[in-house]
């Protein structure tokens, strides 16, 4: 299994996790600025929106998942945030708005989540 098929099968469950268990609108799915990168999830509820970063492991060999949130990462996440809000969003701008962490770490042989971690920053 390749990581573009490892980090599809976590944003799916990332998805469904956001959609049924925290009753949200899924807005967008891999955004992307020009200029500033992705955002893996937006979504709605309410009067908040929220923005969801995804890491996928398959083990700890390199880390736990979280590990990969580097300061570059936050602050091309918080560019690609301004730039969705700015072009795209206008309507949401008074929303507040959340940064969170969906951490996984899949069984690629059962495809089943060993851990996950919901972290709203």
């Amino acid at each position: 299994m390749s990581n573009l098929d490892i980090g599809k099968i976590g944003e799916d469950i990332s998805c469904e996790y956001i959609k049924k268990k925290l009753a949200r609108k899924i807005l967008y799915r891999n955004y992307r600025s020009v200029r500033w990168g992705e955002i893996d999830i937006i979504s709605v509820k309410d009067n908040e929106i929220f923005f969801t970063e995804v890491k996928t492991r398959t083990s700890l060999r390199y880390g736990n998942p979280d590990e990969a949130i580097s300061f570059y990462k936050m602050k091309s996440l918080r560019r690609a945030i301004n730039y969705f809000l700015t072009h795209e969003g206008e309507q949401y701008q008074k929303f507040a708005y959340n940064i969170e962490f969906v951490g996984i770490i899949l069984n690629p042989k059962s495809k089943k989540i060993e851990q996950f971690d919901h972290l709203v920053m």
